[in-house]
C-alpha cells in the first residue's frame, strides 16, 4: 500500500493530461495493471519487446494515472516510452557465446551503392560495435579485401542473395551474419536501415528495421538482433523447405478455386489492397525481399479490392503478419488482410483528354469554302 501512495504521489505531481488514457482492471494488481498498459501503448507506438522493460522504468514515462473503482486509468509519454524500451538491454542467451558478422550496402551515395567495412569511417559502424557489445554479443564487419570483393557486393546484399552471403562468412567463423540495407537523409542527418539475421547455414532467424541517428538506429538494431539470437539459443526452430524447387512445393491455388487467405504450406497468401498497376506489384515484391522473403513471391489472383500473394517463408506465419502490420509500407486492416501505402494511384487520363466539352470547345471549320473553291477548279 506504502508503494502504491508513493506511486501515486509521483503521478500527482505531473500536471499535463496526455490525449490517450488505457484503462486496466486491478484484479491482478497495480503493478500488473500497469505493465499491460505499458505494453499497450508500445503496441500503438509499433514498438516490441515493453514486456521485458522493468516496473521502475515504466514509472518514469507515466503522465497521469488515476483509480476509477476496480479500473486504472493511465497515460504514458510517448518519447519516454521509446526511451524506456531502448534503454532496457536484450541480453541474448546466456549459452550464447558467438559472433553476429554484419554485411551491410550503403546507398546513400547511389543504387549500386557500397558494402561497409571495418574501418570506422561510418559512424554507423562503431556505434553498431558498441550497441552489439552492450547486449553481450559481439558484432564484426568483414575487411572487404579481394576475396571478399570477388563474392560479394553491394547488389549481393540488396537482391538477397543469402546463399552467397552465408558462403562468404564461413572464412569469418561467425556464427550468425546480419545483412542490411542502409542509407543516409542527408538533409536530416538521419539514417534507416532494413535488416535481416541468419544463422551461419542462412537460415533467417530474425528480421526489422531501424531509423534515426547512428545512436539510435543502432542501439535499436542491436536489441532487435539480441531477441532473436535469444529465441534461437533457447529451441531452434525446425526446418522448412519453401523454395521453389525443393522437396516441398508451395501449395499454390487449384484453377477455379476459392483462394483462401492464410498459412498453407511452404508460405501464407495475403491479400494486398490499394494495388493498382503492375508497377505497384513490382514494388510490393521488391520490398518484402527487402525485409528477408524470397525473390520467388507469386500473384494468386484479384479479390475485388485487392491482389492475393503467396508469399514463401519457412518462419512462423506471425513473423510475415508481424512484417506487414509494423512495416511502413503497409497498414494491417484484417487477418491476412493489408493496406499498401504507398501506390502510384489509379492509372487515369490527364483532365479533357478523350473528351468533349461544350460546343465552343469543338475545333470546327468551315468546308464549304473549299468544296466551292474545288467545284470551280473543276469546272
Amino acid at each position: 500500500m506504502k508503494a502504491l501512495v508513493l506511486l501515486l504521489g509521483f503521478i500527482g505531481g505531473t500536471q499535463v493530461l496526455a490525449s490517450q488514457i488505457v484503462e486496466k482492471s486491478l484484479d491482478a494488481g497495480m503493478d500488473n495493471a500497469i505493465k499491460s498498459a505499458f505494453c499497450e501503448c508500445a503496441n500503438e507506438l509499433l514498438l516490441d519487446n515493453a514486456d521485458k522493460v522493468p516496473l521502475d522504468s515504466i514509472r518514469k514515462s507515466i503522465k497521469h494515472m488515476s483509480i476509477d473503482g476496480a479500473m486504472l486509468r493511465v497515460s504514458f509519454d510517448d518519447e519516454m516510452v521509446k526511451s524506456a524500451i531502448m534503454s532496457n538491454p536484450s541480453f541474448v542467451h546466456a549459452g550464447f557465446n558467438g559472433s553476429v558478422l554484419c554485411w551491410l550496402a550503403d546507398l546513400t551515395e547511389g543504387s549500386d551503392g557500397r558494402v561497409l567495412g571495418g574501418d570506422g569511417d561510418n559512424p554507423v559502424v562503431a556505434a553498431l560495435v558498441d550497441n552489439a557489445k552492450k547486449n553481450n554479443y559481439t558484432m564484426s564487419f568483414p575487411i572487404m579485401d579481394l576475396e571478399d570483393v570477388q563474392k560479394v557486393n553491394a547488389q549481393t546484399i540488396v537482391t538477397h542473395s543469402d546463399t552467397i552471403l552465408a558462403s562468404a562468412s564461413k572464412r569469418y567463423d561467425a556464427n550468425f551474419f546480419l545483412a542490411g540495407v542502409i542509407s543516409k537523409d542527408t538533409e536530416t542527418n538521419s539514417y534507416s536501415v532494413k535488416w535481416n539475421v541468419f544463422d551461419k547455414d542462412g537460415k533467417g532467424l530474425n528480421h526489422g528495421e531501424s531509423s534515426g541517428s547512428a545512436d539510435e538506429l543502432s542501439a535499436k538494431l542491436c536489441k532487435d538482433v539480441a531477441w532473436g539470437l535469444s529465441e534461437s539459443s533457447v529451441a531452434a526452430a525446425p526446418e522448412i523447405k519453401t523454395s521453389a524447387g525443393e522437396d516441398n512445393p508451395l501449395d499454390i491455388a487449384s484453377e477455379g478455386a476459392n483462394i483462401v487467405l492464410g498459412p498453407v504450406k511452404g508460405g501464407v497468401r495475403v491479400l494486398i489492397t490499394d494495388v493498382y498497376s503492375v508497377m505497384d506489384i513490382s514494388r510490393i515484391k521488391r520490398i518484402l525481399i527487402t525485409y528477408g522473403y524470397e525473390s520467388d513471391i507469386r500473384v494468386l489472383g484479384y479479390e475485388g479490392n485487392g491482389i492475393i500473394f503467396l508469399v514463401p517463408t519457412g518462419s512462423s506465419p506471425a513473423i510475415l503478419d508481424g512484417t506487414f502490420t509494423h512495416a511502413s509500407e503497409f497498414s494491417k486492416i484484417g487477418a491476412w488482410t493489408y493496406h499498401f501505402n504507398q501506390s502510384a494511384g489509379e492509372a487515369r487520363p490527364p483532365a479533357n483528354i478523350g473528351t468533349v466539352g461544350a460546343s465552343n470547345n469543338r475545333v470546327t471549320s468551315d468546308i464549304s469554302i473549299y468544296a466551292g473553291s474545288s467545284t470551280k477548279e473543276d469546272k
